[in-house]
Parts: structure tokens; sequence; C-alpha cells
């Protein structure tokens, strides 16, 4: 498996920044997610490419477009994104990253299934003033080293 290269990642990041969007948020990040943080700020993965394993299309995959960042009021800061989907995923999720035709990328965050990754479908989103469920997400990873180390795969036409 290729080692995933992020690039157009926001600026350097301080523990201090990670803790006031936290704070924002009114979240804790998880450790791996923290320091992915530090290290990139979100950004663009290559290879980019997932298979989503529980999906009802078999063979269904998709494309990690962006990861989220610290940059604030920008269409791709963490903070914004998750305000955008507060009341649409789960509260114990965490929008970390999008795929190109808006569908997210979410970090649980607490509970059961904390540190997993999901899937989070928007042509399945719970109708308005429905409580959101997982019944239009799909586990892509056990964890963000997982899908960064094992679930992010080349492209091959």
């Amino acid at each position: 498996m290729p080692a995933v290269i992020i690039t157009d990642s926001g600026s350097a990041l301080t523990e201090h920044d990670i803790e006031a969007a936290e704070n924002a948020m009114g979240v804790r990040f998880p450790d791996d997610y923290r320091h992915f943080l530090l290290q990139n700020n979100g950004g663009k993965p290559d290879p980019n490419m997932f298979l989503i394993p529980d999906h009802p299309i078999p063979g269904q995959s998709d494309l990690l477009d962006w990861f989220y960042c610290i940059v604030h009021d920008s269409p791709i800061d963490i903070i914004s994104a998750c305000r955008a989907f507060k009341g649409r995923v789960p509260e114990e999720c965490l929008s970390i990253g999008c795929d190109p035709g808006g569908n997210q990328i979410c970090l649980v965050i607490s509970g059961t299934e904390q540190g997993k990754i999901y899937f989070w479908d928007h042509e399945e989103e719970a109708d308005e003033g429905e409580e959101p469920t997982y019944g239009n997400m799909y586990l892509i990873a056990d964890s963000l080293n997982d899908l960064l180390n094992n679930k992010l795969i080349e492209v091959s036409w």
C-alpha cells in the first residue's frame, strides 16, 4: 500500500489552535486526529479512493476529496463544516472531510464506536426534523490511522 501524501494543507497549527477549535465546537478530538491536524492541518490525500464495504451497492467506492482544516471562515474549515452538518449527522460524529459531491467523512468522537471512520451519504439523509441515525452511514475504517495506512488506494482505470 503506498504512503498517503497530503497536499494543500492549512497553515501549521499549535496545541492552542486545536484546543480553541475543540472549545468552539464543544468536543475533544481523539489523539490520532489531533496528531494528524498538528502534522497536516487537513488537505488533499493522495491516494484518495476508498471502498465502502457495507454499502448496499456491491463494490461501491468513493473519493476523499478534502480533509477539513482549521482555517476560520473557509469552506474547508472543520468548524464551519461541523456547524453546517449539526443535526444532520449523529451527535457523536464529527465531519472531518468530504468527497467531491458533498458526502461527509465522519469521525466518531464518543460512544461505543469512538475512533471509527464512517462515510455519510447525503442522498440517504434523514428527512428534515428527524433525528439523524447511522442508516445512511457506512463504516470505512476502524480509526483515522487505519484509513490513512490501509484504506486509501490508488485509482486504477
